[in-house]
């Protein structure tokens, strides 16, 4: 049974070393999806090239100009 407790603590040892270290808070970020039309040239069925209309689908990442926080640390 102590080896059990003792291989569970030195696993639990590991994972918090691999996980623990410097932190970063990144912003909120708005994300604004977009779909547009777009041409592109491509062969067609016979190998000629040709102009069609595609739907191009993504995505518009937004971050603040300013941001203020205050946070605290209570234990």
């Amino acid at each position: 049974m102590q080896d059990r407790a003792r291989y569970r603590d030195e696993a639990v040892a590991r994972v918090a070393q691999s996980k623990a270290g410097e932190q970063q808070f990144i912003a909120p970020v708005r994300v604004l999806p977009y779909t547009e039309d777009v041409q592109v040239t491509g062969p067609d069925e016979q190998g000629n090239q040709r102009k069609v209309w595609r739907k191009r689908e993504g995505a518009l990442l937004q971050r603040p100009r300013s941001l203020q926080l205050r946070a605290s640390n209570k234990t």
